[in-house]
């Protein structure tokens, strides 16, 4: 036997494993960039939902300045019957 043949299954490992450590490194790149993507998009719902707590608050705020709660809460009754249930 040569020195040629007995390295032959070792640089195939080598190269085997040197595919294998590509792929994850795809495979790794791949789920980083999913993970900002999801990280921005979580942040524009938290963002979204922080606004619509804000325009909420406003909103119960004007209906109490006004004198409109007993009036609101009539119509809110009205809505949602007493099985529960919105119609």
């Amino acid at each position: 036997m040569t020195s040629s043949t007995l390295d032959s299954p070792q640089e195939e490992r080598v190269k085997r494993l040197e595919e294998e450590s590509a792929a994850l490194n795809r495979r790794l790149q791949d789920v980083e960039s999913r993970t900002e993507e999801l990280q921005k998009r979580v942040h524009d719902l938290v963002l979204r939902l922080d606004e619509a707590i804000s325009l909420n608050n406003l909103f119960l705020a004007y209906i109490e300045s006004h004198g409109l709660t007993q009036d609101f809460k009539h119509f809110s009754e009205r809505l949602t019957p007493a099985n529960g249930k919105v119609n």
